[in-house]
């Protein structure tokens, strides 16, 4: 139902401007109606779904406009493959045990690899993101056992100054791993892109 509204808004083309971002927005609202859930962050840019590449939603739609059945059922098959695909990224990154395997193990991987962690630091950023908390202190560095505890506490301190760590709370001693103006941020966006949840607009003339 939702592939067919969204062809036949954009065939009856009502507005000067803004039919797509309608046609978009008409999907959304659809998909809530018909049960689809968006609490916990589930939301879908459906931009992504379509704009990846544009020249075939084009070419897509103009097949449909034919209404021969076997047009429709081509352009049905593409709207609800990329629907389903969108929804499937959707609750991948939802899923932390998804997020840490497959995007933020890579990242600081790809940091020791480009030497912007030291050996003991990507040890100290493994342990922090396969907690379940995501959380970490000093004390929880005893896999560094052959560290004196001033020198665990300069491994935090590098990484605090490298803007990789930060504390829960102002000049706490327990953190948690940060993405926000420092290498790691870089990383995570390269790799979303590379696995499609980033649609790469310039390339598709968007």
């Amino acid at each position: 139902m939702i592939a067919i509204a969204h062809h036949r808004f954009e065939y009856i083309h009502p507005f000067d401007n803004g039919n797509g971002r309608m046609g978009r927005l008409l999907n959304y609202s659809l998909l809530i109606k018909f049960g689809f859930r968006v609490k916990e962050g589930r939301i879908i840019n459906s931009s992504c779904i379509f704009f990846s590449d544009r020249d075939k939603y084009y070419d897509m739609l103009l097949k449909a406009d034919s209404l021969k059945d076997e047009d429709l059922l081509t352009w049905y098959e593409y709207f609800l493959g990329g629907l389903k695909n969108e929804i499937e990224k959707v609750d991948a990154i939802l899923n932390k045990h998804y997020v840490v395997k497959n995007i933020m193990l890579p990242v600081i991987k790809s940091a020791q690899k480009d030497k912007l962690l030291t050996p003991q630091e990507f040890k100290i950023l493994r342990c922090l993101i396969e907690k379940d908390d995501m959380q970490i202190k000093s004390g929880d560095l005893s896999f560094l056992d052959n560290l004196a505890h001033a020198q665990k506490t300069r491994i935090i301190n590098k990484l605090k100054d490298k803007r990789m760590i930060i504390p829960l709370k102002e000049s706490g001693r327990v953190y948690t791993i940060n993405f926000i103006n420092n290498y790691l941020l870089r990383g995570v966006i390269k790799i979303l892109k590379n696995n499609g949840f980033i649609a790469d607009f310039l390339n598709s003339n968007n």
